[in-house]
């Protein structure tokens, strides 16, 4: 997870202070190679898991994990999440309101309008690793899902 370096609570908002990276995202690290081997894939994925795990266990619910907010240091073979600007509270309730990228919105949401945090996230997760091994997206559009 990006490292938060320092912060500030103003009257209507906080201001956050993170590191830079200049690493490139996986999503540009997959469409280099077109895919990516299983084997490289489950060791990234892990990573990815490790960070969604964090968040959910800070009460943190992502809501946009898709690879252009993963960015991979190739020296160490470090993942980092990144791009908290959809998050909101992790809570055991029905969230009616979505924020995200609407490909990878889950399926639930198109028929009812809500979800649930967790298993949300699993369907987040699952676009993206089947991103990672087949080097798309499995939905082109809204209305695909």
């Amino acid at each position: 997870i990006l490292q938060l370096l320092h912060w500030l609570e103003l009257p209507d908002c906080f201001l956050l202070l993170l590191e830079r990276l200049k690493p490139p995202q996986i999503s540009d690290f997959i469409r280099e190679r077109r895919f990516l081997p299983e084997d490289l894939a489950r060791g990234l994925f892990l990573w990815v898991l490790v960070s969604v795990r964090h968040c959910h266990s800070c009460s943190v619910l992502h809501r946009d994990i898709k690879s252009k907010n993963i960015i991979l240091n190739l020296a160490t073979v470090e993942v980092k999440l990144i791009n908290f600007n959809c998050s909101t509270l992790l809570r055991d309730m029905v969230y009616t309101k979505f924020s995200g990228t609407p490909v990878y919105y889950p399926l639930e949401w198109f028929h009812y309008h809500c979800y649930h945090g967790r298993p949300a996230a699993i369907w987040w997760l699952d676009v993206l690793l089947y991103e990672m091994v087949c080097g798309v997206i499995p939905f082109r559009c809204c209305k695909d899902i």
